[in-house]
């Protein structure tokens, strides 16, 4: 997640036929289940974050990322923190 914009959420997806595993947020020391079809958004720049271990199955993992340099080369306006205000009508 390195060259991600802090402010930008990155989109973790698994995936696979694995039957237990666990995602660590190392920084918040919490781990939480992440079977097949949880998808997580987190500031993956901000926050250090992995699975290390899984069991029955293989295990894939689709992770969704922005690069800063690429918002950028586009032009793109900075983004500033997710709030709740975001989200008022």
């Amino acid at each position: 997640d390195r060259g991600s914009s802090p402010q930008d959420y990155d989109l973790l997806s698994s995936l696979g036929t694995h039957t237990s595993s666990q995602l660590e947020v190392h920084d918040v020391g919490r781990l939480y289940a992440y079977q097949p079809g949880v998808v997580v958004a987190l500031c993956g720049r901000v926050l250090q974050h992995s699975v290390s271990k899984w069991s029955g199955g293989e295990r894939i993992c689709y992770a969704r990322f922005m690069k800063e340099k690429v918002l950028l080369k586009m032009n793109s306006p900075n983004r500033n923190w997710v709030t709740a205000d975001s989200f008022k009508p």
